[in-house]
């Protein structure tokens, strides 16, 4: 990882498949970090569950072009079956935004 200012958010909503609990949800992120890890551009990432049970998937990226490759790669990757296997693909929604402030 780089200490360039992080210029990317990447935001991911989305609800589990019937049947899929939490702890096997969060079971499968080990190999989510790991790939996530090995990314360029990789900054950190904050995964959380509305009270409506709805996952909201946060990761901030050095910039919009590194978020989009990271992107293609997680549709193929074989270790991540798991994790994608466990949403609702039709509950995804996703947006790239450019982060306007930071407050640390």
């Amino acid at each position: 990882m780089t200490t360039a200012q992080s210029t990317c958010l990447e935001v991911v909503r989305f609800k589990l498949l019937p049947g899929v609990t939490d702890e096997a949800f969060l079971a499968t992120n080990a190999a989510t970090v790991a790939f996530l890890k090995r990314q360029a551009g990789f900054r950190r990432r904050v995964l959380s569950k509305g009270s409506d049970g709805m996952w909201t998937d946060v990761v901030e990226w050095e910039n919009l072009a590194l978020a989009q490759e990271a992107s293609k790669q997680i549709m193929v990757e074989p270790s991540l079956v798991p994790f994608m296997k466990s949403m609702d693909l039709e509950s995804v929604m996703m947006d790239h935004l450019d982060i306007a402030l930071r407050i640390e």
